[in-house]
């Protein structure tokens, strides 16, 4: 499917549907491109319907909505691409974007967006303020998908993915899901997997990649 020339459309598309972006961080970055960088509203919702840059990601906020938002946004992007077609040269006919093993996986993206996996947990802080910019705007630093997070998401999905494993790293999160230790728990799940993926890291190599410290992302 990677090499269907609409598969980049389908992930920008999922990508849309599972997170939504907080309105005040984009009406405040709106008005500064608009006021400050003389761009038109054309220019702006190109920048920010595009692949966004790290200058747009720092600033803009994204929130992975609950089960019933995502539902209905997801739904939407699979039907919105499920007769695409491409003729494939190689194979000599034309093939569908979403054939039946990549229906299987969005049947699957559904399962655990109803049962809540791909929604952020509530009262856990997943962005953190960075040190101002010239412009003036707030920056922000998320831990969700950088390698803070590196591989936990998977563990955390699973319980409702067929043919896998429970990580038991993850019992913490599930025995103790409450409002007061949430935030803790997902901290010590985070530390544990930063030290697996650095010692890891160290075994293979001799030597963590750029920008992987000991404790990760997380606490620098």
């Amino acid at each position: 499917m990677k090499s269907h020339p609409m598969y980049g459309r389908l992930v920008r598309g999922l990508t849309d549907a599972l997170l939504v972006d907080v309105q005040d961080d984009v009406a405040a970055v709106k008005g500064y491109l608009r006021q400050t960088k003389k761009l038109t509203e054309k220019q702006i919702n190109y920048m920010l319907s595009r692949k966004r840059s790290t200058w747009v990601q720092q600033r803009i906020r994204r929130v992975a909505a609950g089960p019933d938002i995502q539902i209905k946004r997801l739904t939407q992007c699979f039907q919105s691409f499920k007769d695409v077609t491409h003729f494939d040269a190689k194979l000599g006919k034309t093939v569908p974007l979403l054939g039946s093993r990549e229906r299987k996986i969005c049947a699957a993206i559904l399962k655990l967006a109803r049962d809540g996996f791909l929604s952020d947990l509530p009262h856990v802080k997943l962005y953190f303020p960075l040190p101002p910019s010239i412009d003036g705007l707030p920056r922000w630093r998320c831990a969700r998908g950088s390698s803070s997070v590196e591989g936990w998401h998977k563990w955390y999905a699973q319980p409702a993915a067929p043919d896998t494993a429970y990580h038991p790293s993850l019992t913490c999160v599930v025995s103790f899901c409450t409002v007061g230790t949430t935030e803790h728990c997902i901290v010590w799940v985070l530390l544990a997997q930063n030290l697996l993926i650095w010692w890891y890291l160290i075994w293979r190599s001799g030597t963590p990649f750029a920008n992987h410290s000991v404790l990760g992302g997380w606490f620098e």
